[in-house]
């Protein structure tokens, strides 16, 4: 599983590259910045080893897989404009993995209910991370991906939510889980 990792991290990087150089030459600089921005997050699961994380070579997959939906299909292929509920599937997506992340990181702890109110903190975390890293390219580079124009708060707000359900959905999953075991 690591050589695909690593085979998947090597083909994202020369295509954000070639991407970067070739919305560079157009002079598109959101675009650019789009391509680029991509480089330090396929990271992340490597900067978790070296702070002592452990990321299993299947989580780390799932990463890599979600950034391929979200960023190629759904940027670089234009699958948000293109698909009308692709958006909310990826956030739906990102609810999910980002639930599986907060139990593999802090299933040690006794306290069921601390688990339960963390994983459930840290989605709404990332999340709403991710919904102030759009708002701030709004504001920074005069463009919508939040969609404000078409939708006001609506799209914002409904990310959140369906981030949050996906979060609970890998709750009761891995509750299910713990039970047969």
């Amino acid at each position: 599983m690591k050589k695909i990792n690593n085979f998947i991290i090597v083909v994202l990087i020369v295509f954000s590259y070639m991407i970067a150089l070739y919305n560079l030459k157009r002079k598109l600089m959101v675009r650019f910045l789009i391509a680029i921005t991509i480089l330090p997050v396929l990271f992340v699961p490597k900067i978790f080893r070296k702070l002592k994380i452990k990321i299993d070579d299947n989580l780390e997959f799932l990463y890599l897989v979600f950034i391929v939906f979200a960023y190629f299909l759904g940027t670089v292929l234009n699958f948000y404009e293109s698909f009308v509920h692709y958006d909310t599937l990826m956030h739906f997506l990102s609810g999910v993995f980002e639930a599986f992340l907060a139990i593999m990181l802090f299933k040690k702890s006794d306290s069921k209910i601390y688990n339960i109110l963390f994983i459930l903190g840290f989605v709404a975390l990332i999340s709403s991370a991710w919904e102030i890293f759009e708002f701030t390219a709004s504001k920074a580079l005069n463009v919508d991906p939040q969609r404000v124009e078409l939708t006001g708060v609506d799209d914002t707000m409904k990310d959140l939510i369906v981030a949050f359900i996906g979060g609970i959905l890998v709750l009761f999953i891995d509750k299910r889980k713990a039970i047969k075991k």
